[in-house]
C-alpha cells in the first residue's frame, strides 16, 4: 500500500465516519422518534463495542491475517454498518447495526500500522515526523498547517 492510498482510505473513512455521526441523530428521531438518550444508548454501545474489538479481538486476528486484511474486514463492516442505518425499517436494526462496529474499530489502527511500517523504511526524519503527526493526528487540518506549511 502506497501513502497516497493510505492518506486517501484514511480521508473518505473519516470523512463518511462523522458526515454519518452527524446525520444519524436526525435521521433516527425523523424516521422511529428516537430521544437524545435512546441515541446515547446506541452511541454508548458503538463505542463500547469498538473498544471492546480493540483490545480483544484486533490482537488475536492481527498476526493471522495481517493488517491489510483487517483493513480490509474495517471497510467492510463499516460499509455494512452505514448500510443497514440506511436501510432500517425497525427501531432495533440501529441496535444491530452498531454490532458493525466491532469490525469498522480495524481501520484506524490497520492504517497507523500500515504507515508506521512504511515509515521506517524511510530515510528523512522530517518526512517521519510528518507522517506520524498526520497518521495520529484528530484534526486533519491542525495537522496539514503543523506539518506542511512551516
Amino acid at each position: 500500500m502506497t501513502l497516497s492510498t493510505a492518506a486517501m482510505i484514511t480521508f473518505f473513512y473519516s470523512l463518511g465516519e462523522h458526515g454519518l455521526q452527524t446525520a444519524l441523530l436526525y435521521y433516527l428521531k425523523a424516521q422511529f422518534g428516537y430521544s437524545k438518550d435512546e441515541f446515547a444508548n446506541l452511541m454508548l454501545i458503538a463505542g463500547a463495542a469498538g473498544m471492546i474489538s480493540q483490545l480483544t479481538v484486533m490482537p488475536i486476528f492481527a498476526p493471522i491475517v495481517g493488517e491489510e486484511m483487517l483493513l480490509i474486514v474495517g471497510l467492510l463492516g463499516g460499509c455494512t454498518h452505514v448500510f443497514l442505518y440506511g436501510i432500517a425499517w425497525s427501531y432495533w436494526v440501529p441496535y444491530f447495526a452498531a454490532a458493525f462496529i466491532i469490525l469498522s474499530a480495524f481501520v484506524h489502527p490497520s492504517v497507523s500500522h500500515i504507515l508506521l511500517t512504511f515509515s521506517l523504511s524511510l530515510p528523512s526524519k522530517k518526512f517521519k515526523r510528518n507522517l506520524m503527526i498526520l497518521s495520529t493526528s484528530v484534526d486533519k487540518d491542525q495537522c496539514v498547517k503543523k506539518c506542511w506549511i512551516k
